[in-house]
Parts: C-alpha cells; structure tokens; sequence
C-alpha cells in the first residue's frame, strides 16, 4: 500500500498494461476512474523511464468516459479549447478549470448533504445518488447558482450535444491510432512484473 500522504504509483508499460504498485495488482482505465472516484490519489508512470505521464492517462480516462452515454464535454467546449491553445490564454485555462470545476464539485457536494439531510442519515450514497438522478430538478438548481446564464436557457440542448457526438468519435478513432503508432515504435524488451 503507499504510505500516507502519498499517491499509489501506478505503472504503464509498453504493451498499455498499467500495474498498482501499492495493490500489486493489474489494474484498468475503470479501475483508475474508480480510484479517483473514492478520493485515492495516484501518479502513472512509465515503467521505462519513470517519467511522470498522469496527464496522458488521465486524458485517456476522459476520453473514454466520453465514448459512453453521458457527455461532459459537447464539442462546442472541445473547440473552444483548442481554440485557446497557443494565442497567450491558454495558461489562464487550467486555473479557470480547476476553480470552475472545483466549484462544481462543492456545489455537488452540498446538493448530496442537502438530499441525506431531506433523507435522513439512514440514506446510502447509492440511495442518495439514485434520489438525485430521479429529481434533474436538484442539479438544475445546482447549476443555476453557479451558472445564471445557464439557467436562463443559454445551454445547448442535450440533443445538439448528442448530435455532434461523430465528431468526437472521430477524434477518438485519431487518438486510438495514433496511440498504436507509438506502441509500435516502443521496444519490446519491456514487459511489467509478472503478478506474484
């Protein structure tokens, strides 16, 4: 296990297996998702180099949650990144994001209280998820404390999200390919410990 106050090391290897060192154990993209889910911090790193290449893996974590039913990032946003990289805002980005963001995620969090208090302290997380799933109305509110724009009707309808949503398979498919041209110049003498 990693000690306290330290993330779990996580390795990738030329063959895309990634290995919890604290777990000892192979581990998925969805496994991952799950860790970050439950609050366990991690770094990914390459198991030849030992360079640090979270980032990489934690875009590929999005754009695979992406690839599923439910969207965060409609192709207007996408754009609107890409548009802002290399023209000198690009370095305000992350910091909006992360105060954005962070936001968001206080405001979730509030919502979640405000329903296991309505529910009582008997109320699981699963139960006060599916509460908050069945009643759009409570994340709408949510949304609109922190979004007025939002809640005056300035939002893209899911159905023009879902739309555009070729564009992104589209990138995806790119990405994936690109991806494999990589693990084809990878040397094939590194292989991840075999599991004990």
């Amino acid at each position: 296990m990693a000690k306290a106050n330290e993330p779990t090391v996580i390795k990738k290897y030329a063959n895309r297996r990634l290995y919890n060192t604290g777990t000892s154990t192979y581990v998925t993209l969805d496994d991952l998702a799950a860790m970050i889910k439950a609050g366990e911090d991690f770094v990914v790193v390459d198991a030849r180099s030992d360079d640090d290449i979270s980032h990489q893996v934690l875009t590929q974590i999005v754009l695979e949650l992406e690839g599923r039913a439910h969207r965060l990032l409609p192709p207007t946003v996408l754009r609107q990144l890409i548009a802002l990289n290399g023209d000198g805002f690009e370095a305000a980005v992350p910091g909006f994001l992360e105060r954005a963001l962070g936001a968001l995620m206080a405001e979730r969090q509030r919502v979640r209280d405000d329903v296991e208090r309505d529910l009582g302290t008997s109320g699981s997380a699963a139960g006060i998820d599916d509460h908050i799933r069945r009643h759009p109305d409570l994340v709408a509110r949510a949304v609109s404390r922190l979004l007025p724009a939002a809640a005056a009707g300035d939002q893209a309808p899911p159905r023009a999200v879902e739309r555009h949503s070729e564009e992104f398979d589209l990138l995806r498919t790119q990405i994936e390919a690109m991806q494999r041209r990589l693990d084809r110049l990878a040397p094939d003498g590194d292989a991840p410990p075999q599991p004990s």
